[in-house]
């Protein structure tokens, strides 16, 4: 049976314990996904020309959200929610950002976790 190939991927693979394979992509555009050791979603970010541009999530290594938002140029900007590893949200670093700076503007609620 031929193979049918969908996309050309530049990147580094690695094989995690439990057998686990990891792709780092070294493409400069595109949405990236990086895993924590135990399989589990450590990133998803947008880049364009190596440098994050546009939405990213993170999550610590239990699986819990650590932070979403909106990256321009490889700055923070716009609203960020960003929660401690026992789920709380962290209000000092929450908020609006512009230019990759804390605003200090923040929403009443940031229940996305």
């Amino acid at each position: 049976m031929p193979i049918k190939f969908t996309a050309l991927l530049l990147g580094l693979i690695g094989v995690l314990s439990g057998g686990r394979t990891l792709f780092v992509s070294l493409s400069a555009d595109g949405m990236q996904h990086s895993f924590h050791a135990n399989g589990n979603p450590k990133e998803v970010a947008a880049f364009l020309n190596f440098e994050r541009h546009g939405p990213c999530k993170r999550w610590y290594p239990d699986g819990a959200l650590r932070s979403e938002g909106k990256y321009e140029n490889g700055r923070r900007v716009g609203e960020w929610s960003l929660w401690s590893a026992d789920g709380r949200l962290d209000a000092a670093r929450s908020g609006f950002y512009i230019a990759g700076k804390n605003s200090g503007a923040q929403r009443e609620s940031l229940s996305k976790r």
